[in-house]
């Protein structure tokens, strides 16, 4: 069974607010560069996909001081046109962010399209079941 695809996402300064904490906003970036890097990965060009929608469930705060958020994208599912991922992101060794996103395949055009064959034969390569993940924080 194939590992969680996991990144270590370098925080910056700018994305801590003046409450002391990561801004929620910048926790879809961090999910950003981790679907980017597992589909650059997965041999799938950046302007393949879209992201159609993303559920987060927002578990802690990830506090002003931390250096690298731990991103483990812990499942993938295929459909006919999207590509479901589902990720957790961790500081500390501690779950903050669990996530669903749905990125549906474009053509050159930006209309979604069906993800060939070629792309599904990568992405088996990297199927994932769908767990909480949290035995890989």
């Amino acid at each position: 069974m194939p590992e969680p695809f996991v990144r270590n996402i370098p925080t910056r300064w700018t994305d801590f607010d003046a409450n002391r904490h990561a801004n929620n906003a910048v926790y879809l970036t961090y999910l950003e560069h981790l679907r980017d890097s597992f589909f650059i990965q997965a041999g799938i060009r950046r302007d393949s996909t879209v992201l159609a929608s993303a559920n987060l469930t927002f578990i802690t705060a990830i506090p002003l001081g931390v250096t690298e958020v731990r991103g483990s994208l812990t499942g993938i599912r295929v459909g006919r046109s999207s590509i479901t991922t589902t990720e957790i992101l961790a500081a500390d060794g501690a779950p903050a962010m669990e996530a669903t996103s749905v990125s549906v395949y474009v053509d050159e055009q930006g209309r979604p399209s069906p993800v060939p064959d070629h792309v599904r034969r990568q992405l088996d390569a990297y199927r994932i079941p769908v767990s909480t993940g949290e035995e890989h924080l």
